[in-house]
């Protein structure tokens, strides 16, 4: 789709993602954005209140911390957060209606807050919705002071606990 659109490469784009889109869907357009070579993307999402979000995810990133933050949603709606280079996940389970954001989302600020990492990622099982990780995502940076400045997407789900591989 991008392949021969020169002007994308080195750029920030804006894209509309559904809520309902599972992250496999999602995953295979964030593939390609960075298969295009494009910078970074502005995501722009409903949120639970029906209000439009936004969130800068980053294509590109230098070295990574090994304590850098990475959470995930499972398919049981647990929110999972452990450090970039692997250790044991801290497991948050499921809220009344779905994962519990509040709760994950202070575990993921606490994890980013204990290193000086400048990105964080998220990520969902196959099967999640994207809009379940977005707000985990916009919760993180919101929910009061959070160190990390960049979030990144994790495209592949990654195995809870063991080192990220991108």
């Amino acid at each position: 789709m991008l392949a021969n659109k020169p002007l994308v490469v080195g750029q920030t784009l804006e894209v509309d993602a559904l809520r309902d889109v599972v992250m496999s869907h999602f995953a295979i357009a964030m593939d390609a954005l960075r298969d295009a070579k494009v910078k970074a993307v502005t995501v722009k999402t409903a949120q639970r209140d029906r209000t439009m979000g936004s969130l800068d995810v980053a294509i590109e990133h230098g070295a990574v911390s090994p304590c850098a933050a990475v959470a995930m949603v499972a398919k049981d709606n647990a929110i999972l957060v452990w450090p970039y280079s692997g250790a044991t996940a801290q497991r948050f389970t499921r809220g009344l209606a779905g994962p519990d954001i509040t709760v994950g989302s202070g575990g993921l600020r606490t994890l980013g807050n204990g290193c000086d990492a400048p990105v964080y990622f998220v990520a969902g099982d196959d099967t999640i919705k994207w809009g379940v990780v977005f707000d985990l995502a916009l919760a993180a940076k919101s929910g009061g002071s959070f160190k990390p400045a960049s979030v990144v997407v994790l495209t592949k789900t990654p195995t809870p606990g063991r080192k990220v591989t991108e």
